[in-house]
């Protein structure tokens, strides 16, 4: 692995000679707490794809689709993502290809107005689907004290209000070199020469420095429920967790792991195995620059949705209690690492892990020193994190049959629920 500054541009790399692919990647910090309108960073995603001055948008997957590759973008709360991946002959097109989506979109009015409807389509699909919903609303709600509450998506209001010239002034303002990171990965060959390519393709243009917000929000205790006649009660239960870079990351994640994240984990064999209540049931943690959660989330018969809650609130109270004992441990350390491991058997993977390890740490990480940091997680850390978890802390969001409530305190839910 290795990073090189090229004139402010990082660019980072790994080289594997058993890969018969490369992978680019061009991550941007560019996310929610840049946004004045809402959605722009995920319109921009899309708009990346309608065009450019050197190729059409059916140009640009016909090209794709003829080297036998996939290329793709994704929209995060704090980064956008840029990638393609190609076979190895093809490595020095799908870089052109990727720096002229992102440097060169045309940003055309006509296209706007034809995506504007593509991006409330894709609103209304996650509208229609409450396991996806109860999400959205769960960040609406629970995050509700800074912009990390909005959508991604942005709303059909902001929608609305976006159009050629503030889609522009945004890209040119907040799309500096200094603010990405090109990532490739790739056989060591293929990569040598990309890296030789990068001042042809990201030439140096006159830059400055945006000034960018930091979130740090804190979970709002509040209880949200949305009447909807489903055949189940989705439910998203969230805690406060920890930032990306924060040691406990990786006890957070065990807890995560031993409570939901697994089909031998407790949640699992309560809900699902034990009573039959649900078919998704599960635990997960989102890590980010200066904050964090642990989530349970999943979809329950109507008639069980309190009982559930009820063996949410039992499970949390023997993790306090009880905690978990070596066994435990070391089962829950050898299923994280083993999955971290698999999680890397691509180009693609390696290619977002040397971006995201940059992004959040200015520098890449060794997987030995990932590992070593995995194993270092003792017995006490966990019990000093469990102890620290507080449910009336957490926020609720459900979808259902259900009587609706807005923002109710969460004390108020815990007390109605008997022991």
């Amino acid at each position: 692995m290795q990073h090189i500054d090229c004139d402010g541009l990082s660019v980072v790399t790994h080289s594997n000679d058993h890969f018969q692919s490369v992978s680019i990647g061009v991550l941007i910090r560019v996310g929610l707490a840049q946004e004045s309108i809402g959605g722009e960073a995920h319109f921009l995603e899309h708009l990346c794809f309608k065009g450019t001055p050197n190729y059409t948008a059916k140009a640009i997957v016909e090209l794709v689709d003829n080297m036998g590759g996939y290329i793709n973008a994704m929209t995060d709360r704090e980064y956008t993502l840029y990638y393609i991946t190609v076979p190895a002959d093809c490595a020095e097109t799908a870089l052109g290809l990727i720096s002229d989506l992102v440097l060169n979109s045309n940003l055309n009015q006509s296209d706007i107005d034809k995506e504007r409807h593509v991006v409330l389509e894709e609103i209304n699909m996650i509208n229609d689907s409450p396991e996806d919903l109860v999400h959205e609303l769960w960040y609406g709600d629970c995050w509700a004290n800074s912009s990390f509450s909005n959508s991604i998506l942005g709303t059909p209001n902001s929608l609305a209000q976006i159009n050629s010239d503030n889609l522009r002034d945004f890209r040119n303002y907040y799309w500096q070199r200094s603010q990405m990171i090109v990532s490739i990965t790739g056989a060591s060959a293929s990569v040598n020469a990309l890296l030789d390519m990068i001042p042809i393709y990201f030439p140096t243009p006159p830059t400055n420095t945006p000034i960018l917000d930091s979130l740090t929000p804190d979970i709002n205790p509040v209880c949200t429920t949305i009447h909807k006649q489903t055949e189940q009660t989705h439910f998203c239960l969230g805690l406060q967790g920890c930032a990306y870079t924060d040691p406990n990351r990786y006890a957070f994640s065990m807890i995560s792991t031993i409570l939901g994240g697994t089909m031998s984990s407790r949640l699992f064999q309560e809900i699902r195995e034990k009573r039959g209540w649900a078919y998704s049931i599960y635990s997960a943690c989102s890590f980010y620059e200066a904050t964090g959660s642990l989530i349970i989330a999943g979809g329950v018969s109507n008639d069980q949705y309190t009982p559930t809650l009820s063996v949410i609130r039992s499970l949390f109270s023997d993790l306090k209690t009880t905690g978990i004992d070596s066994n435990e441990l070391t089962k829950v350390k050898r299923y994280i690492k083993g999955s971290f491991a698999i999680n890397l058997e691509t180009s693609t993977s390696w290619m977002m892990f040397l971006a995201k390890s940059w992004f959040y740490y200015r520098e890449l990480r060794p997987v030995t020193t990932i590992l070593d940091k995995i194993d270092a997680v003792s017995l006490t850390d966990i019990q000093q994190i469990t102890a620290s978890i507080d449910l009336a802390q957490a926020g609720l969001t459900a979808i259902g049959p259900v009587d609706t409530h807005e923002k109710t305190p969460i004390e108020s839910v815990w007390a109605s629920i008997a022991h």
